[in-house]
This record gives C-alpha cells, sequence and structure tokens, in this order.
C-alpha cells in the first residue's frame, strides 16, 4: 500500500513491490542481489515450463530412473549409508 500511495507508473510499483510479494520483505531490508531478479523478469521475461512446475519433478524422475535410481515414496528411511562423510544412499525400510 506503501508503494502505491506514492509511486503512479506500474512497472515501477511493480518493482518496488516484488520483494515484498517475493520475499516478504520491504526494499529497504532486501539484499541488493535480488534486483537481478527484477531485472530478469522485467527485462527478459517470466519463463514457466510447460505444464507446470511438476514437469521439472517428473522429468528428474525420469532421468534418475534412467540412470538406475530406485524412488521410494512415503518410505520411512532406517538407516543412511555414510563413508568417509559422504552420504552414499539411504536404506528404506520398505
Amino acid at each position: 500500500q506503501q508503494v502505491r500511495k506514492r509511486f503512479k507508473n506500474p512497472k515501477l510499483v511493480s518493482t518496488l513491490e516484488f520483494p515484498v510479494l517475493f520475499l516478504g520483505a520491504k526494499p529497504s531490508n532486501t539484499p541488493s542481489f535480488y534486483n537481478f531478479m527484477n531485472f530478469a523478469d522485467f527485462g527478459l521475461g517470466t519463463w514457466h515450463p510447460k505444464g507446470g512446475m511438476y514437469e521439472i519433478i517428473k522429468a528428474m524422475k525420469s532421468v534418475a530412473e534412467e540412470l538406475g535410481v530406485t524412488i521410494n515414496t512415503n518410505s520411512p528411511v532406517s538407516h543412511i549409508l555414510v563413508s568417509d562423510g559422504e552420504v552414499l544412499g539411504i536404506r528404506s525400510k520398505k
């Protein structure tokens, strides 16, 4: 509301409201790095995957399974397999 009271230019309003909408933060409390997001949105346009964000998950699942990964969902983890501080996998109770 504060932004719209002081500014009328739609692009300026969108730029100043972006941190509030995306981050829940005031522009004055937002790191300057987030200005790149404004540039990407206004300069390059907003992009999204056809079919929605879930298409990315489905594609990652497909690639993982092609590489031999077994994906278990809704499965309690019984053990995390670690070697030399590196996680190698998990053991499921299924």
